[in-house]
């Protein structure tokens, strides 16, 4: 008798529901079985980035935490896939948004000043440096909206804020940032 392709084979379904049982062994098993189709494909994804080795651990952490969404409808190692696709697109997106952030703030440091760095390495470097003296409620609402590209809905509803308490507190933290970096810039 064959297994329909849509469907997983009894030990796929028994893997995942021991996963999310916190059974340990089933981690080992499934990382030795499908761990390294993952970091190829993560690394493809990911042109190799030196961040690949943190998306595959992230991607392992989401499959853990979601190992009782497995149902067995389609394959396991699809269901994987998607999963490490989805981790690199999100890697890929938030790496964007700290790019156009860092343009950002260096644009309207740079209108405040005749210094200009000497390279996008030194902006990433004074960027990071502000965003380590900014409080932690400053530092929390411009990754969250900034960095990892959530919506003001999602990041209102985490922080437990309404929307427009958001938006003062990113006008204010835009500004503070802002304030560090020309401070920066200007000894």
């Amino acid at each position: 008798m064959s297994r329909k392709a849509d469907e997983a084979s009894p030990s796929d379904v028994d893997l995942m529901s021991r996963l999310s049982s916190g059974d340990e062994t089933a981690m080992n098993e499934l990382v030795a079985r499908f761990g390294p189709d993952l970091h190829r494909l993560v690394g493809r994804l990911t042109a190799w980035s030196p961040d690949s080795e943190d998306i595959l651990q992230e991607v392992f952490l989401v499959i853990w935490k979601k190992a009782g969404n497995y149902r067995g409808h389609g394959s396991l190692e699809g269901w994987l896939r998607r999963i490490a696709v989805t981790r690199s697109q999100n890697h890929q997106r938030g790496r964007a948004a700290f790019r156009r952030l860092i343009t950002r703030l260096t644009h309207e440091s740079k209108a405040t000043t005749d210094e200009i760095p000497e390279s996008r390495n030194d902006d990433t470097d004074q960027l990071r440096d502000a965003l380590t003296r900014l409080s932690r409620d400053d530092r929390m609402v411009l990754v969250l909206y900034y960095v990892e590209d959530w919506s003001g809905e999602e990041v209102s509803e985490v922080l437990n804020i309404s929307t427009s308490t958001l938006h003062v507190r990113l006008h204010r933290a835009r500004q503070r940032l802002h304030d560090i970096l020309t401070e920066g810039q200007a000894s």
